[in-house]
């Protein structure tokens, strides 16, 4: 994008606070990644990052570029780890990724993975033997990533007709 995601601007506030706003009543603590211990690593450098500071025993990973979500499709995610006693990640379309939760211990994995100069989320998921949790595809576009002007435009369209619809 060639600027900080989490200051763009979507509807009368920034990415940042659009998720944060989900994430206030769900009671969790909220632990806000903003530089990664090791830059560069995409997303998994952010994911041992959080491992290394979190104390909860679950850390659910919310990206700053996906204002969409829902405090149900989150809950959703972490009680399907929580009740299997597994990592879990969202599916949808048949693709993984965010939001996800991890156990901390699951920090090793991570590394092992960085270290192997394995980045991606998928690889991740696998050798976690993470749970799957499929969502319809009526509710596919909650998962819209901004990764670019043009995602941000579609984003704007998304929230302008979710706003329109109630």
């Amino acid at each position: 994008m060639g600027t900080d995601k989490r200051h763009l601007a979507l509807g009368d506030k920034a990415l940042l606070d659009q998720v944060l706003s989900v994430l206030t009543p769900t009671g969790y603590n909220v632990l806000r990644i903003e530089q990664d211990e090791h830059p560069n690593q995409g997303p998994i450098g952010g994911v041992e990052t959080a491992l290394l500071q979190a104390r909860e025993d679950w850390i659910l990973f919310v990206p700053c570029d996906m204002p969409f979500l829902t405090e149900a499709l989150l809950r959703r995610v972490l009680q399907a780890a929580q009740s299997d006693n597994r990592s879990a990640f969202a599916d949808v379309k048949g693709r993984i990724g965010f939001p996800f939760a991890l156990r901390r211990f699951d920090l090793s994995a991570v590394q092992q993975r960085l270290q192997a100069g394995e980045r991606s989320l998928h690889g991740l998921a696998a050798a976690l033997d993470a749970i799957r949790v499929e969502f319809p595809l009526d509710q596919a576009w909650r998962f819209h990533n901004i990764n670019d002007p043009e995602d941000l435009e579609r984003a704007r369209e998304l929230w302008e007709k979710a706003r329109q619809s109630g």
